[in-house]
């Protein structure tokens, strides 16, 4: 398969950071919410996986491992929209990264009503 072909796999939402059961819960209760969904704890593997996917959603908790969250905002320059979700302690060191980079800044616990909804407006929104 070529890189292109790669390239152009659709991914509704791609989850990202957190610890193992959230990170699990958060992608299980999206996929059973009908979307596909890939999870990963590792900033560098989002990172690949963002380069080889049209990524719909960005669901980022800024506590991602190897490549945090915070990281993962400033050096992404084609990105998808994103949910930002962390602690009061564990933002991104700038306001306006968070500001101009993100859909949504989500303190944990996300309800996962709340998730599902706003994952389903934006990709409703990007495919008007």
């Amino acid at each position: 398969m070529s890189s292109d072909t790669w390239r152009a796999e659709p991914l509704d939402v791609l989850v990202v950071g957190g610890e193992l059961p959230v990170r699990h819960s958060r992608a299980d209760l999206l996929r059973l919410s009908g979307f596909s969904v890939i999870a990963t704890g590792d900033g560098e593997a989002a990172r690949a996986l963002l380069r080889g996917h049209r990524v719909g959603v960005l669901v980022l908790d800024v506590d991602a491992s190897r490549l945090d969250g915070a990281a993962i905002l400033m050096e992404l320059e084609d990105r998808p929209p994103v949910i930002l979700v962390g602690s009061n302690n564990s933002r991104p060191h700038s306001p306006r990264a968070v500001s101009e980079r993100v859909l949504l800044d989500a303190h944990k616990p996300i309800e996962p009503q709340y998730l599902i909804d706003e994952v389903a407006r934006e990709l409703s929104r990007r495919s008007h």
